[in-house]
């Protein structure tokens, strides 16, 4: 729901509050009243508590939330460009929930963190690394599938990280854990909240494909159901088509990373806010680079990338 509609009273800009809706809410409610419970803790709390943090200086949760997606995005751009060049930021750029980077959603930082964590690694700061990731997995539970990513890719570069550097690496996850344990008794409280969202329960990811080739085929496309479904199939189907490419080359690291991204969120039962989640994925952007298709995908992405920013602003969710 739009950040306009909240009963509290609505900080300014009113031109930042359409940036804010749906998830943007419950994060800077977090950040304001601290977590109440409920679906509230299927939100991680980096994000929040650094908007907390950011407020004491600006006064204003709004703006502190968009500071810190804007810097995380650039931060992301000049990783993005440094390690894989500049075509991979335009694939970035014209991806069609990018603008999700400049929301009032955790995205941005958590991009941020996955590809800081990257860059460290390749400096061979390998304990920089651990921490990074462990700040990535208090900013969403889908950090976890660094780790795995990271000890693949340490053993085909032949190095090693040490026990406590592997013991950091969960330890965002772990603290939030601990803090539901003692606040609401529930270590995982954040997946059994995602009822709210009918999350809550795993099944086969071809049954979930075959309720949205049910929906293409009985909802009507007049509807925005039908397109939003026929969104979140369409990058569900380009993500593991990359995936494939990525498994051909034998790049067995990134591999693993997407197809943990795709598999996780495909045995839910809904592919609700995948192509956001996709964003995160960031070995994607390098494979769309190299693609002869790659003009027409940056036409097709900022086409429907402003189709959906315009759906997004006028209350109608889009991921």
């Amino acid at each position: 729901y739009s950040y306009d509609n909240e009963t509290e009273s609505v900080e300014q800009p009113k031109s930042l509050w359409r940036l804010a809706s749906f998830d943007g809410v419950h994060y800077l409610s977090i950040a304001r009243f601290g977590y109440l419970g409920g679906y509230q803790t299927a939100f991680f709390p980096l994000y929040p508590t650094l908007i907390f943090i950011l407020s004491l200086f600006t006064h204003n949760f709004l703006v502190s939330g968009f500071i810190i997606s804007l810097i995380s995005f650039f931060l992301s751009s000049y990783l993005l460009n440094k390690m894989f060049g500049a075509r991979a930021v335009y694939g970035l750029i014209f991806f069609p929930t990018a603008f999700f980077l400049l929301s009032i959603y955790s995205d941005s930082l958590f991009l941020f963190l996955s590809l800081l964590s990257l860059y460290l690694y390749r400096k061979d700061r390998l304990l920089l690394t651990s921490v990074v990731i462990a700040l990535a997995t208090a900013t969403r539970v889908y950090g976890v599938f660094l780790i795995p990513l990271f000890i693949l890719l340490a053993a085909k570069d032949h190095k090693k990280f040490t026990k406590k550097q592997l013991a950091i690496m969960p330890l965002g996850l772990i603290s939030y854990m601990i803090y539901l344990t003692f606040q609401f008794g529930d270590p995982i409280a954040f997946f059994h909240n995602l009822g709210a969202w009918q999350k809550n329960h795993l099944i086969f990811p071809l049954q979930t494909i075959y309720r949205y080739l049910k929906i293409m085929i009985t909802v009507s496309p007049s509807t925005p159901t039908y397109f939003v479904a026929l969104l979140e199939l369409s990058i569900f189907a380009l993500v593991i088509i990359i995936n494939i490419f990525l498994l051909l080359s034998k790049n067995y690291p990134f591999a693993l990373l997407v197809f943990l991204g795709w598999l996780i969120p495909g045995m839910t039962g809904t592919l609700q806010s995948f192509p956001r989640y996709a964003l995160a994925l960031f070995p994607i952007f390098p494979i769309l680079s190299k693609s002869r298709l790659f003009l027409p995908y940056l036409v097709l992405g900022g086409i429907t990338e402003v189709v959906l920013l315009y759906a997004f602003s006028t209350g109608i969710f889009v991921s």
